[in-house]
């Protein structure tokens, strides 16, 4: 472990560095042998993969890094700085002398004021409402650029986008990685348009959260009740894209539209499908989107005065909907990120839009920030046995489970098998037969001579 012997230092630049990272500088106190905190601001100084020195507003992103060093950050000499001119944004080449971090007494910060522990709680408390990455910020990492000889690729936090066809599934999926939905360069998941449903399979894409954040995975999904009635077969692809391509996801985000305020059948018949296949220990995993849900001033007035509803009660009305209609008895975490708010559009008048609501920029920070938090402390979803069911298992193919035994001739021999039959209230079992070398009946069940 790195022994550091500064409880308190000083970040100062000069020339282009101070142009690009000016927020960067100030006084930064030690909160751990590798992890500073900056007085007054959101920025800390970490260690990164035991390397280098970063200054940044978290683990993943940077504005300053050090040289690889093993040596305390005021003993470094050389750094580089992330540089943004017009579109183009890259890594400056290190330098001497532009920028400096010294060790300075931990009793007094730049006004020459004793610490405060009322100070530092009130720079905890303003950075825990989320943020986001402006030009100066420099990802560690360009996830897009990972591929399969990558450990632990894709990467995690794993997210599936379920829902029905016009909620905003591929729309959210473009914004979590940066992108706007309108920008031509936005093709992570293509958007649907006109009647027809526009995503007819399962995809997934990685990218950095938010543009700049951290490594994660988006799955998005065919929607239920699409225009061509295929629920059944796209839920099976995706049991089938889980197995043999993730193995294992960390959140199942289930997306609503929050213009539309009833909870729909068509989205329990398909959260059924997925329970009967993935068991009842996807809610462990689940967390609720409500998409479309304006945070400008005027619609938050619009809907308590006109719908008696705000996020508070939408959560409370959900959540009963999962225990009334799915026998849910755990609470679903709730999140509201519009995915048409154009925060990461290029455009002049999108950007004066962003600018003129500020209620809606500050609740974007809050339920982005709040979603990574969940979603990267979440486990991996363990589907354990039904995950390595053979090919053809939800197409009703029998799964034999038991070894092959040995036996005498004519003796009686037994095998312990599972049968996939689907939603409880769609789907018989009632009605069986088994043949052997496609000749002998074996066993035959028929009660239901309704089918």
């Amino acid at each position: 472990m790195i022994q550091l012997s500064c409880g308190m230092l000083k970040l100062t630049m000069s020339g282009s560095a101070l142009e690009h990272q000016d927020l960067r500088q100030g006084m930064y106190r030690m909160r751990s042998p590798s992890e500073y905190h900056q007085r007054g601001g959101q920025n800390i100084l970490y260690k990164w993969r035991k390397e280098a020195w970063y200054f940044g507003l978290d683990s993943h992103t940077s504005g300053v890094q050090s040289e690889k060093t093993v040596e305390c950050p005021n003993k470094v000499e050389q750094w580089r700085f992330w540089t943004a001119k017009g579109d183009k944004e890259t890594w400056s080449e290190f330098q001497k002398n532009v920028i400096s971090v010294t060790c300075v007494d931990d009793t007094e910060d730049q006004d020459g004021s004793v610490l405060s522990e009322d100070r530092v709680l009130v720079d905890e408390i303003s950075s825990t409402n989320g943020f986001l990455y402006t030009k100066s910020d420099g990802p560690n990492i360009d996830c897009s650029k990972l591929d399969q000889t990558d450990a632990g690729y894709p990467p995690q936090p794993r997210v599936v986008l379920l829902g029905q066809s016009g909620v905003g599934k591929s729309t959210l999926g473009n914004q979590l990685l940066g992108c706007y939905k309108k920008d031509k360069d936005c093709l992570s998941f293509s958007v649907g348009k006109g009647s027809r449903s526009h995503t007819n399979s399962t995809s997934w894409a990685v990218g950095n959260y938010l543009g700049k954040g951290g490594c994660i995975t988006i799955v998005d999904t065919p929607g239920a009740s699409d225009s061509e009635g295929r629920d059944y077969e796209h839920a099976l692809e995706m049991a089938e894209v889980m197995k043999h391509e993730l193995g294992t996801v960390n959140i199942f985000l289930l997306m609503f539209n929050g213009k539309v305020p009833r909870f729909l059948a068509p989205i329990t018949k398909l959260l059924k499908l997925y329970v009967s296949i993935f068991s009842e220990d996807l809610w462990k995993h689940s967390i609720t989107e409500i998409s479309y849900w304006k945070w400008d001033h005027d619609s938050v007035e619009d809907r308590l005065e006109e719908l008696d509803t705000n996020a508070t009660v939408k959560h409370g009305e959900w959540n009963k909907k999962y225990r009334e209609k799915l026998g849910v008895s755990r609470q679903i975490p709730t999140i509201f990120i519009d995915p048409v708010f154009p925060i990461f559009s290029t455009t002049g008048k999108n950007q004066e839009k962003v600018k003129s609501q500020p209620e809606a920029l500050e609740k974007f920070k809050f339920h982005t920030n709040l979603f990574w938090n969940l979603a990267s402390a979440m486990p991996p979803f363990d589907c354990k046995e039904r995950c390595s069911a053979p090919t053809g298992y939800f197409a009703g193919t029998p799964w034999v489970t038991t070894p092959i035994v040995k036996g005498r001739l004519g003796s009686s021999q037994f095998a312990n098998c599972q049968i996939w039959n689907g939603i409880i209230d769609t789907a018989s079992s009632s009605n069986m037969r088994w043949v052997f070398n496609a000749t002998t009946v074996i066993f035959h069940k028929m009660t239901d001579t309704s089918s």
